[in-house]
């Protein structure tokens, strides 16, 4: 058996890059004949002035300097010549993630470095720890079908250690982050792309987990 990807509902909204998913008249046969093992959801952010009044309200715009989180951008040149250094960071962030997959950097590499060039204006930030240590990452790229320009958030991740306590707001400082960078370029909406529905990172599009 293998896995698959079907939509159970959708928009008119143009699909991006990576959002690659079978139809809806897939959905009910595949419920049928197959156990679901997760449900994701993706959410336009077309009011960005009223995600910066809550990101305020919440304290994320001050957060890092709270908790000695620095946040740094990554291009897609640089990406390139720091993929054993973004390997090594994904490897200790997602295995607890229930589809993880372990490979090596090799296959890393041969995956990662056509897609980093492919995909349209990628863009990356890796957040560091007062001791200057990697300790969560972001990355992302354009919708190069929205109406107007739109940044998609394809993956957020932190340290499971990086969590809790005074830390455990990185990823919304990276998605804050994110934001105020490429609203700064020009960008007037956001994706929060394939988000797991039970998960508490739904809050950051503004949507309780299920």
């Amino acid at each position: 058996w293998y896995s698959y990807r079907a939509e159970t509902a959708s928009s008119d909204y143009p699909r991006f890059p990576g959002e690659d998913v079978l139809d809806e008249r897939y959905a009910k046969f595949l419920a049928q004949t197959m156990k679901p093992i997760g449900t994701y959801a993706s959410h336009l952010i077309d009011d960005h002035q009223k995600a910066q009044e809550i990101a305020r309200e919440l304290g994320i715009d001050r957060a890092g300097k709270v908790a000695g989180i620095t946040v740094e951008e990554l291009t897609r040149e640089r990406a390139l010549g720091d993929l054993q250094a973004l390997f090594d960071l994904a490897s200790k962030i997602f295995p607890q993630d229930y589809s993880y997959g372990p490979i090596g950097f090799a296959e890393f590499r041969d995956l990662y470095g056509p897609l980093i060039q492919r995909l349209p204006e990628f863009y990356a930030l890796v957040a560091r720890s007062s001791a200057g240590e990697p300790v969560g990452l972001a990355y992302g790229y354009a919708h190069p079908f929205a109406p107007v320009k739109t940044g998609i958030l394809k993956t957020v991740g932190v340290l499971p250690e990086y969590r809790r306590g005074l830390s455990r707001g990185i990823s919304w400082i990276l998605t804050y982050r994110y934001h105020m960078n490429l609203i700064a370029q020009g960008y007037q909406q956001f994706v929060h792309a394939m988000m797991k529905e039970d998960n508490t990172s739904r809050a950051m599009s503004n949507q309780p987990p299920a």
